[in-house]
C-alpha cells in the first residue's frame, strides 16, 4: 500500500494497493482502476454500487466508500469532501482468522435469560466467575 498526500496534508490524492504479483488497485479522488493480470476495470466515485470478486480479492464500491479485501486484510477507503477539499482516507483492518468470534476466556458468547436469574448472573455463570 502506498499513497500520495494532498498539498494540505489532510488526506491522500491517490492510494495504490498491490496484492500477490498481478493484482493492482489504483484509487484517486476521481476514479478507481483495478487489474488482476487478465481483466481490468474502472469505477467512478458515486456510480451505482458495484461488487467485484476474484482470487481472494473483493472490491465493493458504495457511494463514497470503497471496501477492498485482499486475502486476510480489509481496507476501507473513504472519499471525503470538506470545505472544498476532496481527499481519500484509508482504514486498514485485519480480518479474523475464523468466522466465529469467541468471548472472554475463549468461550462462545451465549446469553440465556431466565425468569428467576438476571442477565448479569447468567454471564457470570457462563464464564465460571459466579
Amino acid at each position: 500500500m502506498s499513497g500520495e498526500l494532498t498539498q494540505s496534508g489532510t488526506g491522500f490524492d491517490q492510494i495504490a494497493l498491490h496484492y500477490k504479483t498481478d493484482h493492482h488497485l489504483s484509487v484517486s479522488t476521481a476514479d478507481i482502476n483495478f487489474s488482476d493480470g487478465q481483466k481490468a476495470f474502472r469505477l467512478v466515485w458515486g456510480q451505482v454500487p458495484t461488487v467485484h470478486q476474484a482470487d481472494g480479492v473483493s472490491v465493493i464500491l458504495r457511494d463514497s466508500e470503497l471496501d477492498v479485501t485482499l486475502g486476510g486484510v480489509r481496507v476501507v477507503i473513504l472519499l471525503h469532501k470538506e470545505g472544498g477539499n476532496v481527499f481519500l482516507w484509508p482504514a486498514v483492518r485485519q480480518q479474523p482468522k475464523h468466522g466465529s468470534l469467541q468471548g472472554i476466556l475463549g468461550k462462545k458468547c451465549t446469553f440465556l435469560i431466565q425468569q428467576s436469574v438476571s442477565l448479569t448472573q447468567n454471564v457470570h455463570k457462563h464464564l465460571n466467575m459466579w
